[in-house]
């Protein structure tokens, strides 16, 4: 098995050549870089023989023999031989010799494997290749165990006929996982499976058993005593899980465990503050490239988060920061850094992501208890693994996931008429991002109709009392360099409805989008259709069941489909995170419309599943998603 395989593939011939005096020489165009490829490799090719009689072929490269083989004449037949020994980058020549009868080569390939399925589930390569990456040994142990646990439970009654099926089935698993593991003893091939391949495999062998396993764990949990409490647990722990998995893998794999590289930082804004460019105690524990992205200036807002080291020089704020205002003006998760971290700057990395994976175990946990407090499924709760904006968070360290959080934290207490604690989470969503001023106002509505004026006012100030001071510091802070922009800033990402995704599309029919990344144009084609479905049934909801959270979700529906291209589109991705509360305020809908309201319930499950679809297949790190959070292995 493999959890990690490099394919490629150098179609060196693809029209027939004929042999003149049983020879046939070939130079493969440099500019395919088969150079590229390390050995022992696959040579495929297709012979045809047009002699009366079998026929010896020779394939020979850079002087020594690759392999020999016998042709019966007739139609082109395929020759597989493995190139082993030096293979230096650069020109290569290969000979075929055969016989002095006519003779000649339709297809010639040199690839990294002899054969595939086209998901790579199953893949042949040389016997003596190793160009792929197996399992650690602690990811083998440990599955190893589980699947031993998992057989030492009785199998589940099944009726006759379908147990003659699981039979049949289960024995033909075990057969092809045998013959996969002697491949490499029996023949000159190795074949590989895929983890996913793997996986069903064992669930497949495994069925009666693991029915046995879910039977006893939902007995176990009717006879729980506090078992409200154990499900929403149980959620926020499987989406810290899937979450975790993505954390763990880039972590490991593109950051060689250091936590700063979550953070996109670019040297030229680290080497632009005074400040920071002559510690390089702390230099020598980040890793830095070109750029960056937004979470690097909360890192650096971190180590000053009240504005204390340039406050009569504002200006210099400007060097290291792209948009002081903007970015001070969301100082949530550079102070919570600093207070979790106790001020410790070594730990600010690893504490900025530990606090997006807490939120996203929050996050879950809450929809969750939400959806048992209004009579649903707790399972509801895993809707949070479809927020597409959360998946790009999680992979840059950006607080989307807090700030979500806090908002579902202050909705479940206003649910329970918990008005100053709502007031509190809701203040502290606002310092992390100022988006969720819509829900906090649709609140603050409706308990003025529900509740009365006294509750109303007093949500509504507890909420917005810290943010309104923030910003008045900040803006006085910036006063001289930057005016009114100081206390008013405005990023300028709304514009004329579907006028930036129309420009987003325009850019992408014509391959000008990043780059022309097929990834990224798969994305940008995509994602508009998602939130514009959103959007339609966020109207539907408000129309259905008016209501704070269908207000809310109007609003941001609206929002998402006029971001404009220059400030969001010009990368997917921004887009992605701009756009969560809209994903948020439909998975609280979705539990909380009326059971009777069938046909919208249909149409929400039909837009999570789009949803679900993006995030797997349709968004630009759809395949990296799949790849980590679906495998069995590390």
């Amino acid at each position: 098995m493999y959890v990690e395989f490099h394919a490629e593939r150098f179609k060196v011939v693809t029209a027939p050549l004929s042999s003149s005096a049983g020879r046939l020489l070939v130079t493969p165009d440099p500019r395919i870089l088969v150079g590229d490829l390390e050995t022992p490799f696959a040579m495929i090719a297709r012979l045809e023989n047009d002699a009366t009689a079998p026929a010896a072929f020779t394939f020979q490269t850079d002087g020594r023999v690759i392999c020999r083989v016998i042709v019966k004449p007739g139609p082109a037949r395929r020759v597989d031989c493995a190139v082993t020994g030096a293979w230096s980058a650069g020109d290569h020549r290969i000979l075929i010799t055969g016989p002095d009868a006519p003779w000649s080569l339709e297809y010639l390939e040199l690839a990294t494997h002899h054969g595939a399925t086209r998901a790579y589930d199953l893949v042949i390569i040389p016997a003596a290749s190793h160009r792929y990456r197996s399992p650690t040994t602690a990811s083998v142990l440990w599955v190893g165990l589980v699947i031993t646990l998992l057989f030492l439970l009785p199998p589940a009654a099944m009726r006759p006929g379908l147990r003659a099926l699981w039979w049949g089935l289960a024995a033909a698993t075990t057969i092809f996982f045998g013959l996969v593991f002697g491949s490499a003893l029996a023949s000159p091939y190795r074949v590989l499976v895929s983890e996913t391949a793997f996986a069903e495999g064992v669930l497949l062998v495994g069925a009666p058993r693991v029915w046995t396993a879910a039977a006893a764990v939902a007995s176990w949990y009717r006879r729980q005593r506090y078992r409200a409490w154990v499900a929403p647990v149980l959620i926020g722990v499987l989406v810290l899980t899937a979450y975790g998995r993505l954390v763990h893998y880039d972590l490991d794999r593109n950051y060689g465990g250091n936590f700063s590289g979550f953070l996109m930082l670019g040297h030229e804004w680290y080497d632009a503050d005074p400040t920071l460019n002559q510690r390089q105690d702390i230099r020598q524990t980040l890793q830095l490239g070109d750029g960056g992205y937004d979470a690097q200036f909360m890192y650096l807002e971190a180590y000053d988060p009240f504005l204390r080291t340039y406050r009569g020089q504002p200006a210099v704020y400007g060097r290291f920061i792209d948009a002081p205002p903007y970015r001070y003006g969301r100082i949530g998760f550079p102070l919570l850094t600093d207070l979790v971290s106790l001020g410790h700057w070594p730990r600010y990395p690893a504490t900025m992501m530990g606090l997006v994976l807490a939120a996203l175990f929050l996050t879950g946990f809450i929809l969750a208890a939400v959806a048992r407090e209004v009579g649903a499924s707790p399972c509801w709760g895993l809707l949070v693994l479809l927020v597409p904006g959360f998946w790009e968070s999680v992979q840059v360290s950006l607080p989307e996931p807090i700030a979500g959080a806090l908002l579902l934290g202050g909705y479940w207490c206003w649910l329970q008429r918990r008005y100053a604690w709502a007031g509190f989470l809701l203040a502290c969503s606002l310092l992390v991002r100022e988006t969720g001023t819509v829900l906090v106002l649709a609140l603050a509505a409706a308990t003025l109709i529900s509740a009365g004026r006294r509750d109303a006012v007093r949500l509504t100030v507890i909420a917005f009392a810290p943010v309104a001071i923030w910003r008045l510091y900040v803006g006085w802070v910036f006063w001289p360099t930057w005016g009114l922009h100081g206390l008013f800033f405005n990023s300028h990402d709304l514009g004329v409805p579907f006028a930036g995704i129309r420009t987003l599309w325009t850019l992408i029919h014509h391959h000008q989008y990043y780059g022309g990344i097929e990834q990224f144009a798969r994305a940008g084609t995509w994602y508009p259709f998602v939130i514009t479905a959103g959007a339609v049934l966020a109207v539907w909801a408000a129309v259905l069941a008016p209501g704070p959270v269908s207000v809310a979700a109007v609003v941001y529906g609206a929002v998402a489909v006029s971001l404009n291209y220059k400030a969001v589109w010009v990368y997917v991705g921004n887009g992605q995170r701009t756009t969560y509360e809209l994903f948020l305020m439909l998975a609280l809908l979705s539990v909380g419309v009326p059971y009777h309201r069938r046909v919208f319930r249909s149409a929400a499950v039909l837009f999570w599943a789009a949803t679900a679809a993006y995030v797997l297949f349709g968004g630009f790190d759809a395949e990296h998603i799949r790849q980590v959070v679906l495998s069995p292995f590390f």
